[in-house]
């Protein structure tokens, strides 16, 4: 039964993560492009690319990059990647 609500807990995780990330996403975008030309739309995506893929890039590196408490602490502090 454990191993029942450790799994339904991690689900639960991940889809209230995924939410947040897609609410998150929204707002940047509506906030780029809200301070943009009409025509320069594309500019807001790049940006959405920049702060939500950089999130998820900087997110993977310290879960499967980054070796030991020291290399977390520097990939954290941004002192290495």
């Amino acid at each position: 039964m454990k191993l029942f609500w450790k799994g339904t807990a991690n689900v639960l995780f991940y889809v209230i993560s995924g939410a947040l990330l897609i609410y998150a996403a929204s707002r940047s975008l509506d906030f780029i492009t809200a301070t943009l030309s009409p025509d320069q739309r594309i500019i807001g995506y790049l940006g959405l690319a920049a702060t939500s893929g950089g999130m998820i890039a900087w997110l993977l590196l310290f879960l499967y990059g980054a070796e030991g408490i020291g290399q977390r602490v520097a990939v954290t502090c941004g002192l290495r990647s």
